[in-house]
């Protein structure tokens, strides 16, 4: 029908438009992510983020891109007297909406392999390149930049001098990190562990009047003037020491990096892990209950632009000569007000324990049905 493939174009040219103007707003929005977060990084690591977290937010903006598209569309086709063309020829107000199924069911396939495999690919690069800004961090600190934080470590100062180094420093070392110091001209004496036990866990506090940071063979080398530390360990005494002179202080960075989270989530992992995850007898059953719930999100996720498409031409038949911009509004507080607070609220009914993982993750899906149908009662009358 010829209707029909226009009505098509017209709704593939919005979705196109909206799309690139909410990933225009994305992608600026996560350039000043990625920057604000580089901590001094060259420049190109943290704009690397950019394009990831777009992509990762491509699923979640679809709905609104396609829901404003189909408006917009049946709103224009409406103010156009093209409706009543139609069903003056003959057509059924039924066959007007077959359209915006269409373009419903085309979103969801593109959706869903971004939510199954390239999502959660996305989410590990991210990861990768966000170790990646923190090490380039370390090795170029910002000049303008008060503070600086890398897995278990914290390092806050008042000012630099004109050598770059740090004054009036205040480094937090927290559990994870695995340091060995020593005091310039005399040796550290190690603490003693016994066979079998596991060596305690510290958390070391440190305050200098002038500091230097370095990265030399994979460790982080700390060079403090004027060091007064205090140290608190797990299952024993802690300790003080103050030294006047040059104190040196080596953090290993690869288990100071294990205080970060290093277990991918069931939301980081592909479809395909999460099912090789169900059937590992060997997991946790909190751990196969969040991958099924992840698992029916995606899934639902991808189904409502069904009704969404068909909803969004509804509202855009009835509007009529509502505008552009009225279209965006209804879109908009359509999903702010019923699809997104369902989303949140499936998750929060899932995390309480008071809903099955199942239907947790379908409720966005199943709210869309109530004003599917209520605006449907009201088609058969166009005729």
């Amino acid at each position: 029908m010829i209707l029909d493939r226009a009505l098509l174009r017209e709704i593939a040219l919005r979705l196109l438009m909206v799309s690139a103007g909410v990933t225009f707003l994305i992608g600026l929005g996560g350039a000043i992510k990625a920057s604000s977060i580089s901590q001094g990084a060259p420049l190109w690591v943290p704009l690397t983020l950019a394009p990831l977290i777009v992509g990762q937010a491509v699923p979640y903006f679809l709905p609104l891109a396609l829901l404003t598209a189909v408006v917009l569309c049946y709103g224009r086709m409406a103010a156009d007297g093209e409706d009543v063309a139609a069903l003056a020829a003959g057509a059924h107000p039924w066959r007007l909406i077959v359209p915006a199924l269409i373009a419903g069911l085309a979103t969801a396939a593109l959706t869903h392999p971004l939510t199954t495999e390239a999502l959660p690919d996305f989410y590990r690069r991210m990861r990768e390149l966000t170790a990646r800004v923190q090490v380039a961090a370390l090795e170029n600190t910002d000049p303008s930049a008060s503070e600086l934080h890398y897995g278990g470590l914290n390092l806050m100062w008042r000012g630099r001098d004109t050598d770059g180094a740090f004054l009036d420093v205040l480094l937090h070392l927290r559990a994870g990190g695995s340091s060995s110091g020593q005091r310039a001209g005399k040796p550290r004496d190690e603490p003693t562990v016994l066979p079998g036990e596991e060596a305690p866990t510290e958390e070391l506090r440190v305050r200098a009047d002038r500091a230097r940071m370095r990265v030399a063979g994979g460790a982080l080398v700390f060079s403090f003037e004027g060091l007064r530390a205090f140290s608190e360990t797990g299952g024993a005494e802690g300790w003080n020491v103050q030294n006047d002179g040059l104190t040196m202080i080596h953090i290993d960075l690869e288990k100071l990096a294990e205080a970060q989270e290093t277990e991918l989530r069931p939301r980081a992992m592909t479809s395909s892990q999460l099912q090789v995850l169900l059937q590992d007898p060997a997991e946790e059953p909190e751990r196969k209950d969040d991958a099924r719930y992840v698992l029916h999100q995606r899934r639902a996720l991808s189904a409502a632009l069904l009704p969404l498409a068909v909803v969004g031409a509804l509202l855009g038949w009835r509007m009529r000569r509502g505008g552009a911009l009225a279209g965006v509004g209804v879109s908009m507080a359509l999903l702010v007000l019923v699809f997104y607070p369902a989303y949140s609220l499936g998750e929060g009914f899932y995390k309480s324990g008071s809903w099955p993982p199942w239907l947790a993750a379908w409720l966005p899906f199943l709210v869309m049905i109530a004003p599917l149908m209520l605006l449907l009662r009201g088609v058969g009358r166009r005729r």
